[in-house]
């Protein structure tokens, strides 16, 4: 049971560290403008990395539900955030839900049409619900 703890906690710490890496250079820059008050206010870009890594610790510790409600958060403050919306896809697609996974990829690729790893992620759904021609087709456009 304590080696699984660790385990998880590594994982987790291994996917938050570039999360909070890219929240807390973000911030630095927030913290220069100022707002109609004077006070300053985290942009919400900051607000959909914070709930992207919020539901990265459910993720990792197999509590799926919770995790997929924070990346939908994440990606009602930001709808083109192609990792919340990856995460969400994968997330979806452990869970054998495979086409709403596919829906949400390809809700991606029509927000951002250079995000090439939407390819990929829609093959690799595509070979996990054992789709082999459709597998095949992705990775060749990948």
């Amino acid at each position: 049971m304590t080696s699984r703890f660790w385990t998880v906690v590594g994982v987790a710490a291994a996917l938050l560290a570039p999360a909070l890496d890219a929240a807390a250079a973000a911030k630095g820059k927030a913290k220069d403008a100022p707002t109609a008050g004077g006070a300053t206010a985290a942009a919400p870009a900051d607000k959909a990395t914070s709930l992207k890594a919020k539901g990265d610790f459910p993720a990792a510790a197999g509590n799926f539900d919770d995790a997929a409600v924070a990346y939908r958060d994440a990606l009602l403050h930001r709808a083109a955030f192609t990792e919340a919306r990856e995460a969400l896809a994968m997330l979806l697609a452990r869970t054998g839900r495979y086409d709403e996974a596919l829906l949400e990829v390809e809700e991606g690729l029509k927000r951002d049409p250079a995000w090439k790893k939407g390819l990929l992620d829609e093959a690799r759904i595509e070979q996990m619900a054992e789709r082999w021609p459709e597998a095949t087709m992705h990775y060749r456009l990948y």
